[in-house]
């Protein structure tokens, strides 16, 4: 049982860093975060979907293919991880109006290192968020890659999908050097962070 409470207290921590770090810093400026949640926050910004709840709905296949290739236990504690962090995520929406940093090489300077140490302890746990970190378990299993890898292709994907496929408005076009820079500092701090530790 003891084992089992510290377990989940570092999956919560670190879903509260990643959650803190998004809803902080990352939001303010449009950047997107690793994961499923950097698909819901590109929903987010275009419907303003909750992230949280969006995640979640998004993971639900993928719990399949942690109790298919992984195991019982990895499936459960990926989908309470995968709650934790929804829940969160949703609850901590108010620091985008509380936290007020102006600087975008800052925030993603500051959102890389959050995202980073709250995805470390997570995985020190031995489970997940749900989305990519599933995928990034199984071929760590299977083929030896590290999860920051398969989290670094996903980030990747997704900023060719925000620079090619949002509809940006002219304000925004003005911004998009800012965001990019953002968004490649994020994933590289985000890795750098989860490789260090």
């Amino acid at each position: 049982m003891p084992k089992i409470a510290t377990k989940y207290f570092w999956t919560t921590l670190g879903c509260l860093l990643m959650a803190v770090a998004i809803n902080s810093f990352a939001v303010r400026h449009h950047f997107v975060a690793g994961g499923i949640a950097g698909f819901s926050m590109i929903l987010y910004y275009l419907f303003h979907w909750p992230a949280g709840i969006t995640s979640f709905f998004f993971n639900i296949p993928l719990f399949y293919m942690a109790y298919r290739y992984m195991s019982r236990t990895f499936c459960i504690d990926s989908l309470i991880g995968t709650l934790i962090f929804s829940v969160l995520l949703d609850s901590t929406v108010f620091l985008q109006q509380v936290v007020q940093v102006n600087d975008p090489i800052l925030c993603c300077i500051a959102a890389g290192v959050m995202e980073g140490l709250g995805a470390a302890m997570v995985y020190r746990s031995d489970t997940s968020t749900g989305g990519v970190d599933i995928i990034g378990f199984m071929a760590k299993k299977y083929k030896n890659i590290s999860i920051s890898t398969t989290n670094l292709a996903n980030v990747i994907v997704k900023y060719k999908i925000k620079k090619y496929r949002l509809q940006l408005s002219e304000k925004r076009r003005k911004n998009r050097t800012h965001s990019s820079c953002g968004f490649k500092k994020i994933l590289y701090n985000e890795r750098w962070t989860l490789d260090l530790l």
